[in-house]
């Protein structure tokens, strides 16, 4: 019921050791969690949630045994992530639930958008859209290399409002506005900007009520799907195999390249090979994106029921997933 943020990326850095008040934000979170007595402590991802499992004085701690410190672990889980054929990140975190007694469920997961931020909606996109909306994300903060390219999306974008009479809205970061205004200056009919300009909800609430979103590998990509919006995903560096969006509501491209993936989460995701933009992205065709578009829009409206998806639950979801695979030279 309660979400408490914390990045511990910041302990990377020598000058965080350097400053009290780093430490005190560290000492005062840790305070905080052994004050609740917390029961059970799962150690999601990683070591440094290991080690907060640890400090949180949890009677239980369970996690990875190979992604942490098995000695602070009370029920250490053989083996580690993405070693093994479970697949998708989501059927990783289900199987270390399972092992603390959770039962299985084999679902994806869901939002479900209220009517909170309905008014903020309304106003934002001021005359109503006759033909609806699609939003573009062009951003990622994890790396340029999951970015697709910008003269493609505007190729896309701009065959999308010619043919279906779409508005198209560009969603981002405060930080990703460059991109953004970027974007915008080759689009022929001027966009909605979302970006930096929206909170989570209301985020949520654009994506919920949107015809379609477009992507690269980023956050939006998979609270869409979670919405039961659809989606078309450019990958490159990213293993679509553990990371593509769980729904079957999506359709993900991506070049076929002996490089791809090549992203490991130990940094962000940079082109390995010094390419400025990267292969994995300048191998795939603006008119592969359109095509996948035109399919999801062309298909009738259907009402958001907050994210559930026809056929099966769990990993049989993952087949469902249309996913264009370009060979090398296909255009």
């Amino acid at each position: 019921d309660t979400v408490i943020a914390y990045d511990p990326n910041v302990v990377r850095s020598p000058r965080w050791w350097l400053q009290p008040a780093g430490l005190k934000e560290l000492i005062a979170l840790v305070t905080r969690l052994r004050r609740q007595r917390f029961d059970l402590a799962m150690s999601m991802h990683g070591e440094f949630a290991c080690l907060l499992a640890w400090a949180s004085g949890a009677r239980h701690r369970a996690g990875y045994a190979q992604e942490g410190y098995p000695a602070l672990l009370t029920l250490p889980v053989p083996g580690r992530r993405y070693v093994q054929p479970l697949g998708h990140e989501v059927q990783w975190n289900e199987h270390l639930a399972e092992a603390v007694g959770a039962p299985s469920q084999g679902t994806v997961p869901r939002l479900r958008v209220g009517d909170g931020e309905d008014a903020w909606l309304a106003a934002f996109m001021g005359r109503t859209a006759e033909n609806g909306y699609v939003v573009l994300a062009p951003g990622a903060h994890n790396g340029s290399a999951k970015r697709y390219i910008l003269s493609s999306w505007a190729t896309v974008a701009n065959a999308l409002a010619r043919s279906h009479g779409v508005r198209v809205v560009l969603s981002g970061t405060g930080g990703e506005m460059a991109l953004v205004q970027e974007l915008a200056r080759s689009l022929e009919v001027a966009p909605l900007i979302a970006a930096g300009r929206t909170n989570v909800r209301q985020l949520l609430t654009l994506l919920g009520h949107a015809r379609l979103l477009m992507a690269g590998d980023s956050g939006p990509v998979h609270l869409a799907a979670a919405l039961g919006t659809p989606v078309v995903a450019v990958f490159g560096p990213t293993d679509p195999r553990v990371y593509r969006p769980y729904t079957d509501r999506a359709t993900l491209i991506r070049a076929a390249l002996p490089c791809s993936p090549c992203y490991d989460s130990r940094a962000t995701a940079e082109c390995r090979l010094g390419y400025s933009p990267p292969l994995c992205m300048t191998l795939v065709p603006a008119a592969r994106v359109i095509s996948a578009a035109r399919r999801w829009l062309d298909l009738p409206a259907r009402a958001h029921d907050g994210g559930a998806c026809d056929g099966e639950r769990g990993p049989g979801t993952l087949d469902l997933v249309q996913e264009v695979v370009l060979p090398l030279g296909a255009g």
